[in-house]
C-alpha cells in the first residue's frame, strides 16, 4: 500500500445559542458534502469529522479523492449585499442589509469562493473581479430559490453568527484497485444467497403440531436416509402440511437433523427483482450451490407457485423445471406443498417435473383425532382443561358450514383466534371458553343469527313471521312458507349436503319475490346486500353456461363460483331463472343436489351454507289473460293463482329439477288495501331522506291524493311497480319543485291534489322528532369521524413520544419538573383517549341492541344511551384543546362607541364565561389612571382589577373594560369573539346603530399594556364587522360563521353562538 495525505478543512458555523444559551455549531467538510455534523461542543466535532472522513477515505476512489483536495488553506471573507423588497407592503417596506460569510481558494489558476449559508460555489479566472460575481450570483440564488420574496425567508439564512476554519491531516493507507477488487469478489462469494429471498427458521419460534407424530417422523426418514429425497406434501388446504414440515423444524434435534439448517422461501420471492436475462437462474445456481454447502433443507411452499415463477412471454422456463436435475441428483433438499387438485394439474402440465420428488398423502384427522388436536391448542393456550362442550361446538360448527377448508386448519385458527381475543376475560358462567362464546364469534364471523346456531336461544317464530310481513306485504301464503323453511334450518332438519334451502317464488311480476329475498338475506346473513344476483335472460344460450363456471383452459374464474367462492354466506338469487338455457339448468341440478359445483379448473364452490333463490314470472301472462284486476272487479283466491302458478313451473322444468327444489313459493296477485299499505311503506322511506329530515319537515299526504296515485299507479300487468314511478309524479317532483323555489323549514308540508300547504312550525320544536336509532346511529357516526380525525391521531402521535421519552429520562438526568410536566401531560391523553373508545363502544354497542330488537330478537343488553350529544360535544372539544395545546387564559379588552351599553355587553360575556366552566377577574381601564398603572416611558397603560360589582356602576371615566378568563377551553371559547359587533336598536329619535370591539391581549389581568394614545382615540374606528345583531326584528347574522338565527339578543343566545362557534370550528378542523 502506498502512504496517502489527505487534508480535511472543516467549516464551523457559529449560530444563535440553544434554549439553554448553549453554544450551537453546525459543521462541513469543505468538498465533502456527504459529512456534515451539529453538536455544541468544537473539540467534539473536529473529532467526528475525523472519524468519518478516515472511513469514507479508506473505502473511496483514490482518484476521486485526490479530485476533492485543497491545495492551499482557504482564506475568510465575507459578502455585503443589501436587498430590496419585491413589492411594497406593510410588513417589508424599507431596503435590507444582509452579510454571507465565505471561503477563497485557487485552484488550477482560477479563483473559487464557497457560500456555506447557501451551499453556492462561484468560479471565476483570475483577472475577473471575484467578489463582484459573487455579490451577482448571491442575488441570483436567493430569486432562483424564492429566498427574496419574503423576510423570514431571509431571516432564516443570517443564522450563521460567526465562521470558523479547521484543518486537519491524514496519514491513510487506501486500498489499490486490485485490493478493492478482491474484496468485492470476497464480499460476494461471502454474501448469503439465501438470506436474501429466504427466512431462516427457528426451532424455537415453531408451533407444535398435534397428533402428528407419524407424518413427522416419515418426512426426517426421508430426508436423512442413505438416498435423501425431497419431499412433496400432497393435501387438501388446511389439513397441516405446513404445520408437519414446522413440526420436524421444531424436533430437529431428537429426528437426527440437528446442525442442519431450514429455509423457507417462495417461487415469487426467487424470482424478484430478476428482470435480466439469465438473472434468476444466476440466483438458483447460487441458492443451489449454498444449501449443498451448508445441507440446508429449503421449503418451497406451493407448487403450482414454483411452476409459474419464471415464465415470461413464450419462454417455458421455470423455477421447478431449474431445480428438478439437482433435486433428482440429491443436490438439493426441498419440501413443496400442493393440493390434490393442483397435482393433477402438474401432471397434465409437465409430469417429468415430479421426478426426484416423493409424494407424501397428507389425510384428514378422525373426528376423534380432530376434537384431540383441538383439546390440545386449548389447553396449550388456556394453561388448564378446556370445556369439552365448548371445543364439541367449535367442531360441529366447522364440519357443518366451514365448506371449503379440511380439517384440523379452520377449526383451529377459529379456536386460537378466539382464545387470544377473550385473553384475561371470562365468560358469564366463569369459564374462559364457552358454548355461547363460541357461537357469538362464529356467528360474528359468518353473519348467520345468533339465534339460528345457539339452540339456548328461541326463535319466535310469530314475531318472525310478523317482522317479514312488515317488509313484504300482500304475501302472506309465501310468507308462511318462509317462516317454515327457516323452523327447519332453525332445528336443524334440512338436508344434509344440500344447500340451507333451495325455493322457488313464482308468480305475477310487482308482488315481492325480490323483495323477500332481500329480506331473508337481512334475516340470515345480516344485510341486504349478502347476496349474489344473476339476471338468468343473460344466460340464454348454451355458451353461457361456461360464463358461470368457466371452462377448461381458461384463467378467468366464473361469474357464479368466483363469488361464491369468495363469500359462502350468501343468497343466491336466480332471477327470471325460467329464461335460462337448459345447460344451465343441468349446472343447478348439481348444486341443488350436492350443492357443489365445480369450475373448469377443478375449483369447488360450496353453496351448503347459501340461500338459493329462484324467481320466475310463468304463467303470468296467461294469468293476466284470464284475470283483469281493478278497483271495481273482483279479486281471485290465493288457492287459484297458486295452484296456476304451481302447474306452469312444473310445465317448464323437467322433473329431475323440480324435484330437488325444496319448495314451491306461489305468490298472489295484490288487493287495494295491500296496494294502500305499499304506498304508505313508501311514503315513510320518503319522510327519510335527507332532503326532508334535514330540513325537520313532516310531509303528509291528502287521502283524496293517496286515492289518486293508486288509481293511477297500479298496473296488473306490471305488480306494485308503477307506484314508486307514480309517487315520483305525485309527490316527489312537487315537492322537490316547491323547496327549490322557497324556502322550506321546520314545519309541515301537506300535498292534495292540486296544492301544497306549507305551516311553519311553532315555538322551539325542529319538526317531527328523531327516533332513539337514529339518534344513536348519528352519533355513531360522528365518534367514528372523531375517532378517525386528526385530533386522535396527533394525540396518539405526542402518546408515542412523551412514553418514549420518560422511559429515556429514567436512564438519563432529566429534572424532576420536566418529568412532572411530561408524566402529567401523558396521563390526560391517555385518559381522553380511553374515554373517547368506552364512548365510542358504548355508542356502536346501543346501535347493534337497538337494531337486534328491531329485527325481532331479544337484546342482551336492554339498557339506554346514557350519553347524549351534548357529551359528544364535550368530549370533541377536550381533544380539540388537547390537540391545540391553547393557552388556559385569555384576556379580552372591550370598547364600545356608546359608554352606556358596554357595560352590560361585558356583564353578559361574564355570565357566559362563568356557566362554561370558566373564572373571571375584571379590569377597568379609565380615562385618569393612576400613576402604578402608567409606563411613562412606553406611554402605555394596564388596567385596575375591580370586583365584578364595578359593572352595576356604570362608571363615565371608564375608556375600557378587561375581562380576564381562566379555564381549560378558556381561549378556545371565546377567541372566536375577537373583531367587531353591530348592534342596532331604536332609540329615542330613531333607529340607532353602535359598535363593539373585542380584542385580545397576553395575561395575565395586571399586565395587559395597551397603547394609551390608541385607547383615548377610540379602536372601533374603521373597525370591520364579523356579527350583527338587529334588535329590532330579533336577528343576528355572524358573517365569519355563515350563520344567522332570529332570536332577540340576551345571554342566553351569546351563549349558544359562542357554543355552536366553537363546535362548528372543531368540526371543520377535524
Amino acid at each position: 500500500m502506498l502512504d496517502f495525505h489527505v487534508r480535511i478543512v472543516s467549516l464551523i458555523r457559529h449560530l444563535e445559542p440553544g434554549p439553554e444559551q448553549q453554544q450551537q455549531l453546525f459543521a462541513e467538510i469543505l468538498l465533502w458534502p456527504e459529512i456534515t455534523t451539529f453538536g455544541n461542543g468544537l473539540k467534539t466535532i473536529l473529532r467526528d469529522h475525523l472519524k468519518l472522513a478516515e472511513r469514507l477515505v479508506q473505502s473511496g476512489d483514490p482518484a476521486e479523492i485526490h479530485e476533492r483536495q485543497i491545495p492551499s488553506i482557504p482564506e475568510e471573507g465575507s459578502v455585503n449585499l443589501r436587498i430590496l423588497p419585491l413589492q411594497q407592503s406593510t410588513s417589508w417596506s424599507e431596503p435590507v442589509e444582509l452579510s454571507f460569510p465565505l471561503v477563497i481558494w485557487s485552484h488550477d489558476g482560477y479563483r473559487i469562493a464557497y457560500i456555506p449559508d447557501l451551499e453556492l460555489e462561484v468560479v471565476a479566472e483570475p483577472e475577473t473581479d471575484l467578489m463582484s460575481r459573487v455579490e451577482e450570483d448571491v442575488r441570483t440564488s436567493l430569486m432562483r430559490c424564492g429566498h427574496a420574496k419574503d423576510l423570514l425567508s431571509l431571516a432564516l439564512l443570517q443564522r450563521t453568527r460567526k465562521l470558523e476554519l479547521g484543518t486537519s491531516l491524514l496519514n491513510l493507507f487506501p486500498e489499490t484497485p486490485r485490493e478493492r477488487f478482491d474484496r468485492s469478489e470476497t464480499d460476494a462469494e461471502s454474501g448469503s444467497e439465501l438470506s436474501k429471498v429466504g427466512v431462516l427458521l427457528e426451532p424455537e419460534r415453531m408451533p407444535v403440531a398435534w397428533c402428528r407424530e407419524g407424518l413427522v417422523q416419515d418426512l426426517a426418514t426421508t430426508l436423512t436416509g442413505r438416498r435423501a429425497t425431497s419431499v412433496l406434501l400432497v393435501g387438501l388446504p388446511g389439513v397441516g402440511k405446513t404445520a408437519i414440515f414446522q413440526e420436524l423444524v421444531r424436533r430437529r434435534e431428537e429426528l437426527g437433523l440437528e446442525g442442519r439448517p431450514f429455509w423457507k422461501t417462495s417461487g415469487a420471492r426467487l424470482v424478484s427483482g430478476m428482470s435480466g436475462f439469465g438473472d434468476w437462474q444466476e440466483r438458483c445456481q447460487k441458492i443451489a450451490k449454498e444449501a449443498k454447502g451448508s445441507q440446508a433443507i429449503l421449503h418451497f411452499g406451493n407448487f403450482e407457485e414454483l411452476l409459474e415463477s419464471g415464465r415470461a412471454g413464450g419462454n417455458s422456463d421455470n423455477v421447478a423445471a431449474f431445480f428438478r436435475p439437482k433435486m433428482v441428483r440429491g443436490e438439493l433438499l426441498a419440501v413443496i406443498e400442493c393440493t390434490p387438485d393442483q397435482l393433477s394439474a402438474v401432471e397434465k402440465r409437465d409430469p417429468r417435473v415430479l421426478d426426484g420428488l416423493r409424494q407424501f398423502r397428507v389425510e384428514e384427522p378422525s373426528p376423534e383425532i380432530s376434537r384431540r388436536i383441538l383439546r390440545e391448542v386449548a389447553a396449550d393456550l388456556l394453561r388448564q382443561e378446556p370445556e369439552e362442550a365448548a371445543l364439541q361446538r367449535v367442531d360441529t360448527l366447522h364440519r357443518r358450514y366451514a365448506g371449503y377448508s379440511a380439517y384440523p386448519g379452520k377449526p383451529v385458527r377459529f379456536l386460537k383466534q378466539l382464545l387470544r381475543s377473550t385473553a384475561g376475560k371470562t365468560a358469564a358462567d366463569g369459564a374462559p371458553l364457552s358454548v355461547a362464546r363460541v357461537n357469538e364469534v362464529f356467528s360474528a364471523e359468518t353473519g348467520l343469527p345468533l339465534a339460528l346456531l345457539e339452540d339456548s336461544i328461541p326463535l319466535d317464530l310469530a314475531q318472525t313471521e310478523a317482522w317479514l310481513r312488515e317488509r313484504v306485504m300482500g304475501q302472506d301464503g309465501a310468507v308462511q312458507v318462509v317462516v317454515d323453511t327457516i323452523a327447519t334450518i332453525k332445528a336443524r332438519l334440512s338436508r344434509p349436503g344440500k344447500p340451507l334451502a333451495s325455493l322457488l317464488f313464482v308468480g305475477p311480476t310487482g308482488v315481492g319475490k325480490t323483495e323477500l329475498a332481500k329480506t331473508l338475506a337481512e334475516f340470515f346473513y345480516g344485510s341486504r346486500e349478502r347476496m349474489i344476483r344473476l339476471d338468468m335472460s343473460e344466460y340464454n344460450t348454451s355458451l353461457s353456461a361456461t360464463r358461470l363456471v368457466s371452462d377448461a383452459g381458461q384463467e378467468r374464474e366464473g361469474i357464479l363460483t368466483a363469488q361464491m367462492r369468495d363469500q359462502p354466506f350468501s343468497l343466491v338469487l336466480l332471477d327470471e331463472f325460467e329464461k335460462a338455457h337448459p345447460a344451465v339448468f343441468d349446472l343447478f341440478l348439481q348444486v341443488l343436489g350436492e350443492a357443489r359445483l365445480t369450475d373448469g379448473a377443478g375449483r369447488v364452490a360450496d353453496f351448503s351454507n347459501a340461500l338459493v333463490i329462484m324467481t320466475s314470472n310463468l304463467g303470468a301472462q296467461e294469468y293476466r289473460a284470464g284475470v283483469r284486476l281493478g278497483f271495481g272487479g273482483g279479486v281471485p283466491s290465493e288457492s287459484g293463482a297458486a295452484e296456476h302458478f304451481i302447474g306452469e313451473a312444473k310445465k317448464r322444468f323437467r322433473p329431475e329439477f323440480f324435484n330437488r327444489i325444496d319448495h314451491i313459493v306461489p305468490f298472489a296477485p295484490l288487493n287495494p288495501e295491500h296496494l294502500r299499505r305499499i304506498v304508505a311503506k313508501e311514503l315513510e322511506s320518503l319522510r327519510r331522506r335527507d332532503g326532508i329530515r334535514g330540513r325537520h319537515l313532516r310531509l303528509e299526504l291528502e287521502p283524496e291524493l293517496i286515492d289518486r296515485i293508486l288509481e293511477r299507479g297500479y298496473d296488473p300487468r306490471y305488480g306494485a311497480r308503477p307506484l314508486r314511478r307514480q309517487i315520483g309524479v305525485e309527490v316527489l317532483r312537487r315537492v322537490a319543485e316547491n323547496l327549490n323555489e322557497s324556502s322550506r323549514e321546520r314545519g309541515e308540508v301537506r300535498i292534495g291534489l292540486s296544492d301544497i300547504r306549507y305551516t311553519k312550525a311553532s315555538g322551539p320544536s325542529l319538526g317531527a322528532p328523531l327516533s332513539e336509532l337514529e339518534v344513536v346511529a348519528d352519533l355513531r357516526r360522528k365518534f367514528q369521524r372523531l375517532t378517525r380525525g386528526s385530533f386522535v391521531s396527533e394525540l396518539t402521535s405526542e402518546k408515542f413520544r412523551l412514553d418514549r421519552a420518560l422511559r429515556l429520562a429514567k436512564r438519563t438526568k432529566t429534572k424532576p419538573e420536566e418529568v412532572k410536566v411530561s408524566f402529567g401531560r401523558l396521563q390526560r391523553i391517555d385518559g381522553l383517549l380511553k374515554l373517547l373508545e368506552k364512548k365510542a363502544n358504548a355508542v356502536t354497542l346501543r346501535e347493534e341492541t337497538l337494531l337486534l330488537e328491531q329485527n325481532g330478537f331479544a337484546a342482551a343488553d336492554g339498557r339506554k344511551l346514557g350519553m347524549t350529544t351534548a357529551e359528544y360535544e364535550n368530549l370533541l372539544l377536550e381533544l380539540y384543546a388537547a390537540a391545540e395545546r391553547t393557552p388556559e387564559m385569555l384576556i379580552l379588552v372591550f370598547q364600545a362607541d356608546e359608554l352606556s351599553h358596554l357595560f352590560s355587553l361585558v356583564d353578559d360575556y361574564h355570565a357566559v364565561a362563568g356557566r362554561l366552566g370558566c373564572s373571571c377577574r375584571l379590569g377597568v381601564y379609565p380615562r385618569k389612571p393612576a400613576k402604578k398603572q402608567l409606563d411613562e416611558v412606553g406611554g402605555r397603560v394596564c388596567p385596575q382589577v375591580v370586583e365584578p360589582g364595578f359593572l352595576d356602576s356604570r362608571d363615565e371615566e371608564t375608556l375600557a373594560l378587561a375581562l380576564e378568563i381562566c379555564g381549560p377551553l378558556a381561549h378556545l371559547w371565546f377567541r372566536g369573539e375577537i373583531g367587531g359587533h353591530e348592534f342596532e336598536l331604536e332609540e329615542r329619535g330613531g333607529k340607532k346603530k353602535y359598535r363593539l370591539l373585542v380584542h385580545s391581549l397576553e395575561g395575565p389581568l395586571e399586565a395587559a399594556w395597551i397603547d394609551r394614545e390608541k385607547l383615548r382615540q377610540g379602536m372601533t374606528r374603521g373597525l370591520s364587522v364579523h356579527r350583527r345583531y338587529n334588535l329590532l326584528r330579533g336577528s343576528w347574522k355572524d358573517d365569519l360563521m355563515g350563520v344567522s338565527g332570529h332570536d332577540f339578543y340576551d345571554d342566553a343566545l351569546l351563549e349558544r353562538i359562542v357554543h355552536q362557534r366553537l363546535i362548528t370550528e372543531a368540526e371543520r378542523v377535524l
